[in-house]
């Protein structure tokens, strides 16, 4: 049964520990406030643990629901075009990407 006004829309997980150890990755991670952030259970400024997935939106490589801005850091290039290849490689255009810290 579908609800009306509901969407569909594939996720992408990507287990991905490596990235919770980089400085670039943190920064974004941590740059949220309460107010204004992407899905996570992780909390800024703490050490980064199982439970620190995140979660946004993605659009053909054209962006995020949570790419960064002029008053935070974004997610960075390189592990953006990952997500992008990915993504291209599934023939996903558009999904919810679910980034994991699963060792």
């Amino acid at each position: 049964m579908k609800l009306e006004g509901t969407n569909y829309m594939p996720l992408v997980r990507i287990n991905a520990p490596e990235w919770y150890q980089r400085p670039d990755w943190l920064l974004w991670l941590n740059s949220h406030t309460p107010d204004n952030h992407p899905a996570t259970w992780h909390f800024p400024g703490t050490k980064p643990h199982e439970l620190s997935d995140v979660f946004f939106t993605f659009c053909d490589g054209e962006g995020s629901d949570w790419p960064g801005g002029k008053d935070k850091p974004g997610i960075p290039d390189d592990i953006w075009k990952i997500i992008c290849d990915i993504c291209e490689d599934a023939k996903i255009d558009e999904c919810v990407v679910w980034v994991a810290n699963i060792e």
